[in-house]
């Protein structure tokens, strides 16, 4: 899904871009049984960025590649945490360490499949 919003102040568009139903398979929770037999994950992740240059020029190089995003996820949902929480705070981190342009994420389902 994606939202844009000219920001008139600045003449920019900003977008926020809705990656939903990623699904990883992590050893995270403080259970034993949990960090041993793991279990199903879903993330959904809200990015908003400027998207004014990717809208002039209509090219991949300079919108926020979902592919790549999916990818710094998917390292950080393998290494094994104690806490949602944590585990949260690691893909938002990474994930803004990886894309400077990305000025808000929003982690908005990050659930086990029990």
């Amino acid at each position: 899904m994606l939202k844009n919003v000219q920001n008139l102040l600045n003449n920019k568009t900003m977008a926020t871009i809705t990656i939903s139903g990623m699904q990883f398979y992590g050893y995270h929770g403080c259970f034993e049984e949990e960090q041993t037999i793991g279990t199903r994950f879903v993330v959904d992740l809200a990015l908003t960025c400027d998207a004014s240059r990717a809208a002039a020029t209509d090219s991949i190089e300079d919108a926020v590649d979902y592919v790549a995003v999916y990818k710094v996820v998917e390292k950080v949902m393998s290494e094994p945490t104690h806490l949602l929480e944590t585990l949260a705070d690691r893909i938002i981190q990474s994930v803004r360490q990886a894309f400077p342009s990305i000025s808000q994420i929003v982690i908005s389902a990050l659930t086990s499949g029990h």
